[in-house]
Formats: structure tokens, C-alpha cells, sequence
């Protein structure tokens, strides 16, 4: 058990630093699809969360906010630079924002509430 509590955390780095590493690639390659894809794989692995927390937490980025531009643009995802997002990856915190993670389930109200 306790080689297994050391064996876990490394891990987690080793796949945070290969989805960072394509995260990169994609953004050389100027590719928002496999660049929004493995942002949230790395994130996901960079904070311990789901890719859809993760992505919600860094939203309101700017660069954020142009790759989903990029990609939801009808057609126009070919203009995309991945220049700035990859710039930004290094200013990512390494600790999940604490307004997202005080709400981890980010449940929704009740549809017929009582």
C-alpha cells in the first residue's frame, strides 16, 4: 500500500506532462480540435478532475475563448494560431481555481422544486 500511495501521484504527473506535451503539438500544428481535446485532458490530469470541470474552470480565458471560437466558427477553425494558447499553458495555476472547486458536482437546481 505504501509504494502504491507513491506510485499514484507520479503517475498523475507523467500524464499530465504527455498531454501538456500534445497540447503543445496541437498548438504548433494549429489544430483547435486536437488542441481543445487534449487541454482538457490535460487539465483534467493536471487538477485531479473531470475535463468538463476543468474546461469550465478556464472558460472565461481569453485564449480559451478563441479556440472555442475557432472551433464552433463554421468552418473558419483553419485561421486558428495556437501561438498565444500555448504561451498561456505555462500561466495555467497548479491548483484547480477555488470558485470551481468549492463546487465540485456543479449540480443544477431542481427542475419542479417543492
Amino acid at each position: 500500500a505504501r509504494q502504491a500511495n507513491r506510485t499514484a501521484p507520479s503517475i498523475g504527473r507523467k500524464v499530465a506532462r504527455v498531454t501538456r506535451n500534445n497540447v503543445e503539438r496541437a498548438c504548433v500544428a494549429n489544430d483547435p480540435t486536437l488542441a481543445r481535446h487534449n487541454l482538457g485532458a490535460w487539465l483534467a490530469a493536471r487538477w485531479q478532475t473531470s475535463q468538463s470541470v476543468a474546461l469550465a474552470a478556464v472558460a472565461d480565458e481569453p485564449v480559451v475563448h478563441a479556440l472555442s471560437a475557432a472551433l464552433f466558427a463554421g468552418g473558419r477553425s483553419a485561421q486558428w494560431n495556437g501561438t498565444a494558447l500555448r504561451g498561456w499553458l505555462s500561466t495555467v495555476p497548479t491548483a484547480l481555481p477555488t470558485a470551481i472547486s468549492a463546487t465540485p458536482d456543479m449540480a443544477l437546481p431542481p427542475l419542479y422544486p417543492q
